[in-house]
């Protein structure tokens, strides 16, 4: 897995969409993962989001 940091915005959307994909055949430990690292990645796509429209309203 990639660095959230360092990863584009299309790049954090495109992953939280594999991985709700996965989760409709994965185990419950990975769905735990999966979930966890949704929240990390929807985190930082609101974060980013938040910015962008701060700067706009400038």
């Amino acid at each position: 897995m990639k660095d959230i940091k360092k990863m584009t915005y299309r790049e954090l959307k495109q992953e939280v969409i594999a991985n709700r994909c996965e989760m409709t055949t994965a185990t419950i430990e990975r769905k735990r993962e999966l979930i966890r690292r949704n929240h990390e990645l929807m985190v930082e796509m609101d974060a980013r989001w938040n910015a962008a429209e701060h700067k706009r309203r400038r």
